[in-house]
């Protein structure tokens, strides 16, 4: 096996039930690197997945900070740079408030407290053979920025993925922090689609670092056939957060009475009431099951084993990402 490690930063898997996709990524980069996960958080206190055999995984910290400790860290943020230079070009281009202040010094606090933690268990190996670790962060937030901390400190190689929250400021308050710093200290940055893509690189620039790279997914290897015969089926697979809109969905079905339909939603969320009372409006004709969170095997099973007729997403689209969608599907280059 390869000598070099490569240090995984996770929110919370294999705490928790998100990021599912890790899951079905670990076994392949098993193959090529030594791998340990870090969540940063472990949610719940219990493991709800197992890693694959050969993987290490060990919490940074048991619980997030709390607010008490979180004002007496202050002062780290004014011993750093790069936080003096966030603050001059906020201030210069209007956009400092109170509340971006604090985003900006919470983001710093907590980049600075994973990026300790991590020389705890791997600061000797970083000042003997940095090019033998790899840091990865699996989200462009305080995890990145600790490991563009780490790159800067001992070079070694440090990259990061990007999904949507992470990306779209309109998403995050208008507002995330230290884009730039991060970007020029990591050897590269790669966001789950291609108009997050293309946002990053027409917001923050560094377009030669920033590459689409898509979520691993593996499929059933043979779907279950598709029936005539009533009900029509439709399944849907999303957090239930706002920017999912499933609640439209459930209206959409709602005008139909025409046809015998059965909805199956995977996933659960804050929009999870809101979605309740959206089918308790339904027809007669159209049945609903909530399936919840629900492990990935288990879904892939469903799919192997149930017709489906038809997917649905309905998530909302910013006005960058409908540029980019356009693009994308008018590019025949």
């Amino acid at each position: 096996m390869n000598e070099k490690t490569c240090v995984l930063l996770t929110a919370s898997y294999p705490y928790g039930t998100g990021e599912s996709f890790v899951e079905t990524e670990l076994p392949y980069a098993a193959k090529r690197v030594q791998l340990r996960v870090h969540p940063i958080e472990a949610r719940n206190g219990r493991k709800a997945r197992t890693t694959p055999e050969g993987v290490g995984c060990e919490a940074l910290f048991e619980a997030p900070l709390p607010r008490r400790q979180l004002m007496l860290r202050a002062p780290l943020c004014f011993l750093r740079p790069e936080f003096w230079r966030e603050l001059r070009s906020l201030r210069a281009s209007g956009r400092l408030t109170r509340e971006r202040l604090h985003t900006l010094m919470a983001f710093v606090i907590e980049g600075e407290r994973i990026m300790r933690a991590l020389e705890r268990r791997y600061g000797r190996r970083l000042k003997e053979a940095p090019s033998d670790i790899i840091l990865y962060s699996y989200w462009l937030r305080e995890g990145a920025y600790a490991a563009a901390r780490l790159a800067e400190k001992y070079g070694c190689p440090a990259v990061s993925r990007a999904h949507g929250i992470d990306i779209y400021e309109e998403r995050s308050g208008g507002y995330l922090p230290l884009r730039g710093y991060m970007l020029n200290l990591l050897r590269g940055a790669y966001p789950a689609s291609e108009a997050g893509a293309r946002y990053m690189c027409e917001r923050f620039g560094f377009g030669d670092k920033i590459t689409a790279m898509h979520l691993g997914s593996e499929g059933p290897e043979k779907p279950a056939p598709w029936k005539r015969e009533p009900p029509f089926r439709i399944v849907s697979c999303a957090f239930l957060s706002p920017v999912k809109r499933v609640p439209l969905l459930a209206r959409a079905l709602a005008l139909v009475d025409d046809a015998e339909i059965e909805w199956v939603h995977f996933g659960d969320g804050s929009e999870r009431a809101a979605v309740e009372a959206e089918i308790k409006k339904l027809p007669p004709n159209v049945k609903c099951i909530l399936r919840g969170n629900t492990p990935h095997e288990d879904i892939l099973r469903y799919y192997r084993e149930t017709p489906v007729h038809l997917f649905m997403s309905v998530s909302r689209l910013l006005p960058s990402e409908r540029v980019g969608l356009r693009r994308s599907m008018t590019d025949t280059s």
